[in-house]
């Protein structure tokens, strides 16, 4: 599906808050490329549910941990590779 859409990269579903699906990436990515030059992340759309200031503390935090902890973990699990 995506993965032949973009000709070579590596498309995996993984769960940011699951440390080993992050570090099989990371070892996947590696393995395959020796080195990660790009990282892409599309994490959703939640502007879809309406103004922010419209919306619960729970979805706050759930924008949060998409928006600022989801991408940090993914690059501290890929930050060996993209040094490489």
């Amino acid at each position: 599906a995506l993965e032949s859409e973009f000709s070579g990269a590596l498309v995996r579903p993984v769960r940011f808050t699951d440390e080993a699906s992050l570090t099989a990436l990371a070892s996947e990515a590696g393995g395959r490329f020796g080195a990660v030059h790009h990282v892409f992340s599309p994490l959703g759309a939640w502007w879809a549910k309406g103004a922010s200031l419209d919306q619960s503390p729970e979805e706050f935090r759930a924008l949060y941990d998409v928006y600022v902890e989801a991408p940090w973990q993914l690059m501290r699990a890929l930050a060996p590779a993209l040094r490489a």
